[in-house]
């Protein structure tokens, strides 16, 4: 592994009543930032999960990969001095291991550790086809794309992006925006403070859950499934659009209704925001609006 090292200071400053404070938040005041790039052996690996305290996570599929994981690790570590900005980064180990058919890819502190330091590490790994992905952030924001065999994502603070997704689907924030573009008979989105926008693409039988607790929640089915809609906001409308649905029953905050059959179910549901349910691709994608 190798790492590019630059340097930057950063210098905190309030303007208040025309005098110029500096503010002491304890916090670090130099900061220098680095980038490992390094290859992971996935012979015999059916699923990756990455992890980190902060920073975001990326991962990407790649046909052209066979048997290996391409990993990018940006880290950013601060101190009250440049140098020692330096040690904090020397502290700073990237970690990556295997369990059974599990590949683990992770971060943490040496005993070197002092008080007074922070960091961050951001991953991007790009990945064969066929791998299952579970990734995870306390504080960034977390992307799949093209994952085939199933995508559990998660943050704390950040939002969650799946693109092309197929296999089991579960993504969770508890401050962020989602957007999941998926062909699965089983989503699972929830966002505690955000809105969700999802484009269903699958066929057959369809079964989950879909909610904010403060959000807009916008679903367009892009496939032919055949589900059992139980929609419900506690302070917003309900819109069907265009969407053909068959025994229904709805009031002024619920609406349920099949999409075909409705062999499964799919509860969609916020507490404060509305619900738009649309037929085909018509959802923001790839920067398109509704």
């Amino acid at each position: 592994m190798m790492r590019g090292l630059t340097l930057c200071s950063l210098a905190a400053v309030l303007l208040i009543g025309g005098c110029l404070v500096v503010a002491d938040w304890r916090s670090p005041s130099e900061w220098v930032d680095a980038t490992e790039e390094f290859t992971v052996p996935l012979d015999g690996i059916h699923e990756l999960r990455t992890q980190t305290r902060n920073g975001a996570v990326k991962i990407e599929t790649s046909r052209d990969l066979r048997g290996e994981a391409l990993v990018t690790a940006k880290i950013r570590a601060g101190g009250a001095s440049v140098s020692d900005a330096e040690r904090c980064l020397g502290s700073i180990v990237i970690d990556s291991s295997r369990s059974g058919s599990r590949q683990s890819l992770t971060w943490r502190w040496d005993p070197s550790r002092r008080n007074g330091w922070s960091a961050s590490v951001s991953f991007t790994v790009r990945v064969p086809p066929g791998i299952a992905i579970e990734s995870h952030s306390n504080n960034g924001q977390v992307s799949v794309m093209g994952a085939s065999a199933g995508v559990k994502a998660s943050t704390h603070n950040g939002k969650i992006v799946l693109r092309d997704v197929q296999g089991d689907v579960s993504g969770e924030t508890h401050n962020g925006a989602i957007e999941a573009d998926v062909s699965s008979e089983n989503v699972r989105l929830s966002t505690h403070n955000g809105p969700i926008t999802a484009w269903l693409r699958s066929n057959g039988p369809l079964g989950g859950s879909i909610e904010s607790h403060n959000g807009q929640v916008t679903v367009a089915f892009a496939g032919s499934p055949s589900t059992r809609l139980v929609c419900e906001t506690h302070n917003g409308g309900i819109s069907t659009n265009d969407l053909e649905l068959s025994r229904i029953s709805a009031s002024s905050r619920s609406l349920q209704g099949n999409l075909s059959s409705g062999d499964g179910k799919l509860r969609i549901e916020t507490h404060n925001g509305a619900i738009q349910l649309k037929k085909g691709d018509g959802a923001t994608r790839e920067g398109r609006s509704l």
